[in-house]
């Protein structure tokens, strides 16, 4: 047994995943989440006396 046994099994197990949720096999790879830039955190300044 190869790598392509395992490659087989995983394509195998992806389509049927695609199938519960309603994906076509032929539809590319896309992110679930759009990468979008996260506004880094303001330090809150602290209270002068």
């Amino acid at each position: 047994m190869g790598a392509e046994n395992k490659k087989s099994d995983a394509e195998e197990i992806l389509s049927e995943f695609n199938k519960r949720h309603g994906i076509p096999d032929s539809e590319p790879e896309a992110p679930s989440e759009p990468e979008a830039p996260s506004e880094p955190e303001a330090p809150s300044e602290p209270e002068a006396p």
